[in-house]
């Protein structure tokens, strides 16, 4: 009559396996082939049990574990060392930068590191009629096909004066509180400089931080 093996939810501490010359007994067969039904049934339980967002969460939290985590979205590799240049000032133009799936975690801030004459190529007359803006967008893919896009917030560069235009500083957008899920998606988008007094080869986009916080 045959042996009926049910497996548990546990996965074995070791595994055993009968030498050679061994007399292998019904109950020797049967422990060996419990343990590995067991380690089967663990590992079709982690896997049917936890959707991808939620191991996608477990390995955000592992990583952002306090709160106001910085995490770098953008950076430049080598001299000159910036992300993007402007080079066409017909409008502010746009780059984006799509934020990678990460479950379990908020989105507070979103910090855009940006030098108004970064080339060294010359200074502006004045500020730009258009200034540069960071914004954060959210992309819902679960919205019957349409593309759903949602502006969650808009930040313009607050610079008073040519002189603080042309020098290292941050565009700051706060307030901020986007989680991701399984259909939203969110993307960093960056606009330059237009109008009156924009130059090209001018603005330079060092760096797009984030500001992050475990949920």
């Amino acid at each position: 009559m045959p042996v009926i093996i049910t497996p548990v939810d546990i996965f074995p501490a070791n595994f055993q396996i009968a030498a050679d010359g061994d007399n292998v007994s019904q109950a020797i067969r049967s422990n060996v082939m419990q343990e590995y039904a067991d380690a089967a049934n663990f590992l079709k339980n982690r896997s049917a049990s936890a959707s991808e967002s939620n191991l996608q969460a477990a390995l955000s939290n592992a990583i952002v574990q306090n709160e106001n985590t910085r995490f770098t979205l953008a950076f430049g590799l080598g001299a000159p060392n910036y992300t993007w240049i402007q080079s066409n000032i017909t409008d502010a133009g746009g780059i984006h930068f799509m934020i990678p799936p990460l479950f379990g975690v908020e989105i507070t801030d979103v910090v855009a590191r940006v030098h108004g004459d970064g080339a060294g190529t010359g200074t502006h007359a004045a500020l730009p009629g258009t200034v540069p803006e960071v914004a954060l967008l959210e992309l819902d893919t679960d919205d019957g096909g349409t593309g759903n896009v949602s502006t969650l917030g808009t930040q313009s560069d607050v610079s008073a004066s040519k002189a603080a235009y042309e020098t290292l500083h941050d565009i700051t957008l706060t307030g901020l509180n986007a989680v991701a899920d399984d259909n939203l998606i969110h993307v960093v988008r960056f606009r330059g400089e237009a109008g009156a007094n924009a130059l090209v080869d001018r603005l330079v986009l060092y760096r797009i931080y984030l500001t992050l916080n475990a949920v």
